[in-house]
Protein backbone atom coordinates (compact mmCIF):
# COMPACT_ATOMS: atom_id res chain seq x y z
CA UNK A 1 0.00 0.00 0.00
CA UNK A 2 1.50 3.06 -1.09
CA UNK A 3 1.83 6.32 1.33
CA UNK A 4 -1.48 8.24 -0.10
CA UNK A 5 -3.51 5.37 0.75
CA UNK A 6 -2.50 5.08 3.82
CA UNK A 7 -3.16 8.88 4.38
CA UNK A 8 -6.51 8.21 2.65
CA UNK A 9 -7.61 5.65 5.05
CA UNK A 10 -5.99 7.17 8.32
CA UNK A 11 -8.61 10.44 6.97
CA UNK A 12 -11.49 7.97 7.05
CA UNK A 13 -10.61 6.68 10.07
CA UNK A 14 -10.42 10.02 12.02
CA UNK A 15 -13.68 11.31 10.35
CA UNK A 16 -15.20 8.14 11.48
CA UNK A 17 -14.23 8.73 15.32
CA UNK A 18 -14.99 12.55 15.26
CA UNK A 19 -18.11 12.68 16.95
CA UNK A 20 -16.87 10.15 19.68
CA UNK A 21 -13.29 11.87 20.13
CA UNK A 22 -15.10 14.97 20.50
CA UNK A 23 -17.77 13.38 23.10
CA UNK A 24 -14.54 11.68 25.14
CA UNK A 25 -12.91 15.07 25.14
CA UNK A 26 -15.90 17.19 26.15
CA UNK A 27 -16.85 14.61 28.76
CA UNK A 28 -12.85 14.82 29.80
CA UNK A 29 -12.95 18.42 29.84
CA UNK A 30 -16.13 18.84 31.97
CA UNK A 31 -14.39 17.24 34.94
CA UNK A 32 -10.79 17.74 34.97
CA UNK A 33 -8.25 15.16 36.36
CA UNK A 34 -4.95 16.34 38.04
CA UNK A 35 -1.73 15.17 39.89
CA UNK A 36 -1.74 12.25 37.41
CA UNK A 37 -5.04 10.56 38.34
CA UNK A 38 -6.83 10.81 34.91
CA UNK A 39 -8.87 7.44 36.00
CA UNK A 40 -12.04 8.90 34.52
CA UNK A 41 -10.41 9.75 31.63
CA UNK A 42 -8.51 6.80 30.92
CA UNK A 43 -11.54 4.62 31.47
CA UNK A 44 -13.25 6.44 28.45
CA UNK A 45 -10.36 6.23 26.11
CA UNK A 46 -10.62 2.33 27.29
CA UNK A 47 -13.80 1.51 25.90
CA UNK A 48 -13.43 4.02 22.77
CA UNK A 49 -10.32 2.12 21.80
CA UNK A 50 -11.89 -1.35 22.81
CA UNK A 51 -15.18 -0.16 20.58
CA UNK A 52 -13.00 0.99 17.67
CA UNK A 53 -11.06 -2.46 17.51
CA UNK A 54 -7.58 -1.18 18.50
CA UNK A 55 -5.62 -4.63 19.95
CA UNK A 56 -2.00 -3.37 20.30
CA UNK A 57 -1.13 0.35 22.19
CA UNK A 58 2.65 1.27 22.79
CA UNK A 59 2.07 3.17 26.19
CA UNK A 60 5.16 5.63 25.96
CA UNK A 61 4.15 6.64 29.59
CA UNK A 62 6.02 9.70 31.32
CA UNK A 63 9.65 8.77 31.51
CA UNK A 64 10.64 8.22 28.12
CA UNK A 65 11.06 11.34 25.86
CA UNK A 66 9.50 14.46 26.23
CA UNK A 67 7.02 15.97 24.10
CA UNK A 68 6.40 19.04 25.96
CA UNK A 69 10.27 19.38 26.34
CA UNK A 70 10.52 18.77 22.36
CA UNK A 71 7.97 21.29 20.93
CA UNK A 72 9.28 23.81 23.76
CA UNK A 73 12.48 23.43 21.92
CA UNK A 74 10.79 23.77 18.44
CA UNK A 75 8.95 26.81 19.27
CA UNK A 76 11.96 28.23 21.46
CA UNK A 77 9.73 28.55 24.96
CA UNK A 78 12.00 26.28 27.01
CA UNK A 79 10.25 27.47 30.14
CA UNK A 80 7.28 26.35 29.29
CA UNK A 81 8.55 22.74 28.04
CA UNK A 82 10.36 22.49 31.69
CA UNK A 83 6.73 23.03 33.48
CA UNK A 84 5.31 20.61 31.12
CA UNK A 85 7.73 18.28 30.91
CA UNK A 86 6.90 15.34 33.23
CA UNK A 87 3.04 15.93 32.85
CA UNK A 88 1.05 12.70 32.14
CA UNK A 89 0.60 8.80 33.27
CA UNK A 90 4.19 7.31 34.42
CA UNK A 91 4.93 4.33 32.38
CA UNK A 92 4.43 1.39 35.13
CA UNK A 93 0.95 3.03 36.36
CA UNK A 94 -0.13 3.22 32.17
CA UNK A 95 0.91 -0.35 31.75
CA UNK A 96 -1.09 -1.09 34.79
CA UNK A 97 -3.83 0.26 33.42
CA UNK A 98 -4.17 -0.86 30.34
CA UNK A 99 -3.75 -4.25 31.53
CA UNK A 100 -7.41 -4.73 32.24
CA UNK A 101 -7.99 -4.53 28.73
CA UNK A 102 -8.83 -8.24 28.14
CA UNK A 103 -7.38 -9.07 24.68
CA UNK A 104 -4.74 -5.83 24.43
CA UNK A 105 -1.38 -6.09 22.90
CA UNK A 106 0.97 -3.71 25.39
CA UNK A 107 4.20 -2.62 24.43
CA UNK A 108 5.99 -0.58 27.38
CA UNK A 109 7.80 2.45 26.88
CA UNK A 110 8.82 5.38 27.77
CA UNK A 111 11.74 5.71 29.98
CA UNK A 112 13.08 1.89 29.85
CA UNK A 113 16.44 2.53 29.94
CA UNK A 114 17.81 -1.56 30.26
CA UNK A 115 17.26 -4.93 31.08
CA UNK A 116 15.67 -4.59 34.65
CA UNK A 117 13.38 -1.92 33.66
CA UNK A 118 12.45 -4.02 30.64
CA UNK A 119 11.70 -6.98 33.32
CA UNK A 120 9.81 -4.64 35.23
CA UNK A 121 7.42 -3.58 32.25
CA UNK A 122 6.99 -7.15 31.61
CA UNK A 123 6.29 -8.08 35.07
CA UNK A 124 3.66 -5.09 35.06
CA UNK A 125 1.77 -6.56 32.48
CA UNK A 126 3.73 -5.22 29.20
CA UNK A 127 3.77 -7.61 26.07
CA UNK A 128 6.64 -5.95 24.67
CA UNK A 129 9.41 -3.45 25.91
CA UNK A 130 10.35 -0.86 23.50
CA UNK A 131 13.31 1.63 24.10
CA UNK A 132 15.32 3.90 22.01
CA UNK A 133 17.67 6.27 24.55
CA UNK A 134 20.66 3.60 24.81
CA UNK A 135 20.19 2.28 21.57
CA UNK A 136 20.55 5.93 19.90
CA UNK A 137 23.40 6.41 21.44
CA UNK A 138 25.08 3.38 21.29
CA UNK A 139 23.97 4.13 17.23
CA UNK A 140 25.55 7.18 17.34
CA UNK A 141 29.18 5.41 18.41
CA UNK A 142 28.60 2.19 15.82
CA UNK A 143 26.94 -0.31 14.22
CA UNK A 144 28.83 -2.88 17.07
CA UNK A 145 27.37 -0.46 19.48
CA UNK A 146 24.16 -1.46 18.67
CA UNK A 147 24.96 -5.20 18.66
CA UNK A 148 26.42 -4.88 22.15
CA UNK A 149 24.09 -2.70 23.35
CA UNK A 150 20.89 -5.56 22.47
CA UNK A 151 23.24 -8.09 23.81
CA UNK A 152 24.06 -6.21 27.17
CA UNK A 153 20.36 -5.50 27.39
CA UNK A 154 19.27 -9.20 26.72
CA UNK A 155 21.66 -10.18 29.44
CA UNK A 156 20.58 -7.90 32.05
CA UNK A 157 16.93 -9.29 31.14
CA UNK A 158 17.87 -12.66 31.51
CA UNK A 159 19.77 -12.06 34.72
CA UNK A 160 16.90 -10.20 36.25
CA UNK A 161 14.61 -13.16 35.58
CA UNK A 162 16.78 -16.00 37.30
CA UNK A 163 16.63 -13.23 40.21
CA UNK A 164 13.10 -13.49 40.40
CA UNK A 165 12.81 -17.05 39.72
CA UNK A 166 11.16 -17.01 36.11
CA UNK A 167 12.32 -19.31 33.24
CA UNK A 168 10.46 -17.44 30.64
CA UNK A 169 8.82 -14.14 29.77
CA UNK A 170 5.41 -15.92 30.36
CA UNK A 171 6.67 -16.80 33.96
CA UNK A 172 8.09 -13.43 34.13
CA UNK A 173 4.55 -11.86 33.82
CA UNK A 174 3.12 -14.15 36.26
CA UNK A 175 5.37 -12.86 39.46
CA UNK A 176 4.14 -11.34 42.24
CA UNK A 177 4.81 -7.83 42.49
CA UNK A 178 6.08 -5.83 45.67
CA UNK A 179 6.12 -2.63 45.32
CA UNK A 180 8.56 0.02 47.12
CA UNK A 181 5.63 1.46 49.90
CA UNK A 182 4.53 -2.05 50.60
CA UNK A 183 7.45 -2.62 52.85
Amino acid sequence: MDVATRKERVCEGVDRLRDTVLRISREIHAAPELAFEEHQAAALLTEALEKAGITTIDTAGVGGTSWARIEAQRSRDLEIGELFADWGIPTPESIRQLREIAGLTIIGSGGVRNGIEAAKAIALGADLVGMAQPFLIAADESADAVVEKSRRVARELKITMFCVGARSVTELQQVQLRYKNEG
